[in-house]
């Protein structure tokens, strides 16, 4: 893959110290934090590429959903139970092999605008109801 230098290094050592992380000895008493990822950049810059190349070099599972279409529970859209069995899919229901996964969650700038557009909608009109 060519370009994304800075980005390819940051996701080398996030990879890096969550195998770490997961493989240590709990007897060293050395406390590894959790290793998430938030990938920022504007659209065909090449995010979900490189995590699509990540999952295909470590060899896990992954999944990729669109922030767009998750819901709060009892509403209607995706949940993060349907993600995770999206992961499990993936893994070809291997529960072990599900566990290394990726989850990708796209689109999350997406969600930002919707909640501003709304918040001055509702301003502008209290009484107006959007779903």
């Amino acid at each position: 893959m060519v370009g994304q230098e800075h980005a390819k290094k940051v996701m080398s050592v996030a990879v890096y110290n969550h195998y770490k992380r997961i493989n240590s000895d709990r007897k060293d008493e050395i406390e590894i934090e959790k290793s998430n990822m938030l990938m920022v950049g504007p659209t065909g810059s090449g995010k979900t590429y490189l995590v699509k190349t990540l999952a295909r070099l470590l060899d896990v599972p992954l999944a990729i959903t669109d922030a767009t279409s998750l819901t709060e529970a009892g509403y209607i859209g995706d949940d993060i139970e349907s993600v995770v069995s999206k992961l499990l899919a993936a893994a070809d229901n291997d529960v072990d092999r599900a566990e290394h996964g990726i989850i990708f969650i796209d689109e999350i700038d997406k969600i930002a605008k919707k909640e501003i557009h709304i918040s001055v909608t509702s301003a502008a009109n209290p009484y107006s109801r959007e779903c």
